[in-house]
């Protein structure tokens, strides 16, 4: 036995719905900020240098600053792993912005635009060969109405010794 066929009237409504809840999705997921690959860090063993991490937010958005203004709120955090013969400091994040939102009149603390994370970064190895190192940015952007789910974006960064960027 076959099923009726639901109504015209039933179909559209049950494709409008459908579109209603598949819009929020879509912004929920949205990325808005991005991270500039920088360039390869050139080091002498014993060096260490202070390495500028360039993040870019889309226009009319903004993520939290770290630390954030409130603590259900999650903070923009730069996270590197270590390699063999390369240290990775403590990031120091830049100061931030103050935002009166509108609608609820909250101050919020973020980063707009263009921002910088410096990790200070130390080359103990002798040789030459290029490291590669890993890392995550992870952030909360929102904009004046709403907050998105936390995003991760992924960070490299190459350090070259002195001999190797000769060649």
């Amino acid at each position: 036995m076959k099923p009726k066929p639901l109504p015209r009237r039933t179909g559209a409504w049950l494709a409008v719905g459908a579109a209603a809840f598949a819009a929020p999705t879509l912004a929920w997921a949205l990325d808005v900020a991005q991270v500039v690959a920088p360039r390869p860090v050139v080091m002498r063993a014993g060096e260490t240098r202070q390495v500028a991490i360039e993040v870019i937010v889309k226009p009319g958005y903004h993520v939290q600053a770290n630390p954030a203004a409130w603590p259900y709120l999650i903070p923009t955090a730069l996270t590197m792993a270590p390699a063999p013969g390369v240290t990775v400091g403590v990031p120091r994040y830049p100061p931030p912005k103050r935002l009166r939102l509108a609608s609820s009149g909250e101050e919020l603390l973020v980063y707009e635009r263009r921002f910088e994370i410096v990790v200070p970064i130390t080359q103990a190895r002798r040789d030459a060969a290029p490291v590669q190192l890993q890392g995550s940015l992870s952030y909360q952007g929102c904009d004046d109405r709403r907050c998105f789910f936390p995003r991760t974006a992924p960070v490299e960064l190459t350090v070259v010794g002195r001999a190797e960027a000769a060649r």
